[in-house]
């Protein structure tokens, strides 16, 4: 269930720019706020600015911001 309402939770973030902070093993993660979540796309680097443009489980997909 928190899956779920995590999910959910992630979805309102679609749309939004944020940085990515670190990226380990091909997996980003970005902060919005005060929270860290998951994230992953081509061609990241730490320090780069993205924009969330869907959600896998409670992963965001993001892209380079334009």
């Amino acid at each position: 269930q928190m899956c779920i309402r995590d999910s959910d939770k992630a979805k309102k973030h679609i749309g939004k720019e944020c940085m990515i902070v670190s990226i380990e093993d091909e997996v980003a993660k970005v902060q919005i706020g005060e929270s860290l979540w998951f994230a992953k796309g081509s061609n990241l680097s730490a320090g780069q600015s993205v924009k969330i443009i869907g959600v896998e489980s409670s992963t965001f997909i993001v892209e380079m911001s334009k």
